[in-house]
């Protein structure tokens, strides 16, 4: 946090109230379509991206971005549904797989 924040920032002290601050937005950043809810995603990539670049413009927010995330979120060792989640994955694409007829 930058050193001129403080816990007494009231109107007591004008000198820093949020408002004097100079708003730098970085460059090149991609915005999203209206009515997206792609933020959470691109904020999920960046910091997953962020010790190995920190350029803001190649993060996508795409399908594979999306399930790449959900994959890891799904597989983390913190997740107590985690089994039972891959049980219904894993039946769920057996049943896709039944469906389909391979001699067409």
């Amino acid at each position: 946090m930058h050193e001129s924040f403080s816990e007494d920032l009231t109107p007591f002290w004008p000198d820093r109230m949020i408002s004097n601050y100079a708003l730098h937005e970085p460059k090149h950043i991609a915005q999203q379509i209206p009515e997206s809810n792609d933020s959470g995603v691109w904020v999920s990539k960046w910091m997953t991206e962020c010790p190995f670049r920190s350029d803001y413009g190649n993060i996508i927010a795409n399908t594979a971005s999306r399930m790449r995330i959900a994959i890891n979120l799904v597989k983390a060792g913190n997740n107590v549904l985690h089994e039972e989640v891959l049980a219904k994955a894993a039946q769920h694409w057996k049943d896709e797989d039944e469906k389909v007829d391979y001699l067409k």
